[in-house]
């Protein structure tokens, strides 16, 4: 049986939590903050359970795919939690968003779940693209934090 694999990122954005709560909820932007998002191609107004948007995505250099989102869990203003469907290499992919409040602003933590397709072909393929998974969710989470402190900015004149 297949482990399930879990990649990590975080950052303490210098921002309200109310601004970057915001921002999370906006699934119509994602493709504003979201590094693997090509483009929004359906989102609903409101985020809640049950609540979805369908984006085209760049999984790995020039090989792209159409990808639905399912919210499955939301704790107002702290955690959501997305399920995917039409990603063709993994089996299952979760995407979980989490906020916590600190001194220093808000810590922002992305979180990919997923299990390969492909048997030892798959793991291999896992470990290869890795790291720009990371990468993409770090790049991701420094323009939320570019796009947060902006419109406090903005929201301060």
């Amino acid at each position: 049986m297949a482990s399930e694999h879990r990649v990590t990122a975080a950052t303490t954005v210098p921002a309200t939590l109310e601004r970057v709560w915001s921002l999370v909820c906006d699934m119509r932007h994602y493709a504003d903050w979201v590094e693997s998002t090509i483009e929004v191609l359906r989102a609903d107004d409101e985020i809640g359970i049950g609540a979805r948007y369908e984006e085209r995505t760049r999984l790995s250099g020039l090989w792209t795919a159409t990808t639905q989102w399912t919210v499955i869990e939301l704790e107002p203003m702290t955690r959501v939690a997305f399920v995917a469907e039409g990603a063709p290499a993994v089996r299952s992919l979760g995407l979980e968003l989490t906020l916590a409040a600190h001194d220093d602003g808000i810590e922002v933590a992305s979180t990919y779940s997923y299990l390969t397709r492909f048997g030892p072909l798959g793991t291999l393929l896992e470990l290869v693209v890795r790291g720009n998974v990371v990468n993409d969710q770090r790049r991701s989470l420094r323009t939320l934090s570019y796009l947060a402190e902006l419109a406090d900015d903005e929201t301060d004149r």
